[in-house]
């Protein structure tokens, strides 16, 4: 299955030349990075889609190292052949929903970024004044993966919005956003 979708990529600033001499610290650093992560992913999740969307499971926080990825999968595309433009088919409403959680995304993260990770480090005695967040956001075809584990079923995403996302993640300057306004559909 092909679907269409939001992609942020977000990575902690500075973080490979910190931990190297805060080695002790970057255990707590990681585990109030990831919890910080999985809140906004799931209040996202909740500002994004409707209460009984079947869209919902398209949806995903992966952890990445001293980053993460939300995937917001919206309209589901034909298997036969998912290279077309569908922006086409994405309603009004589709179009104010990516806005609101680009919007969100802007306005909550690197603001909470400091109060949610560096105030709990410093309290713990670590220094982290040279951390700050990067944000990479793109909008595109995405294909979903799904594994089956011990009945514990999982979804993966394969596209180049997400490979787009990273480069663009990596480009923005710490507590910078950059967003691929071209892959936008509006």
């Amino acid at each position: 299955m092909w679907v269409l979708g939001t992609i942020i990529n977000l990575n902690i600033r500075n973080f490979s030349r910190w931990a190297k001499n805060n080695e002790a610290y970057a255990p707590i650093l990681i585990s109030h990075f990831y919890k910080f992560l999985q809140e906004k992913f799931l209040e996202l999740k909740k500002d994004f889609y409707q209460e009984n969307s079947p869209d919902r499971q398209n949806s995903l926080f992966k952890p990445l190292g001293d980053g993460g990825l939300f995937i917001f999968g919206l309209k589901e595309v034909p298997e036969n052949s998912p290279q077309k433009n569908y922006s086409e088919i994405l309603t009004i409403e589709d179009k104010k929903r990516i806005e609101k959680i680009i919007s969100l995304i802007c306005e909550k993260i690197p603001s909470q970024f400091s109060h949610r990770i560096i105030k709990p480090l410093s309290e713990a005695g670590g220094r982290a004044e040279s951390l700050a967040i990067g944000i990479g956001i793109s909008f595109g075809i995405l294909k979903v993966i799904h594994f089956d584990n011990n009945k514990d079923p999982k979804i993966d995403f394969f596209g180049n919005a997400i490979n787009l996302s990273s480069r663009l993640c990596n480009m923005a300057r710490p507590q910078g956003i950059v967003i691929d306004v071209e892959s936008l559909p509006f």
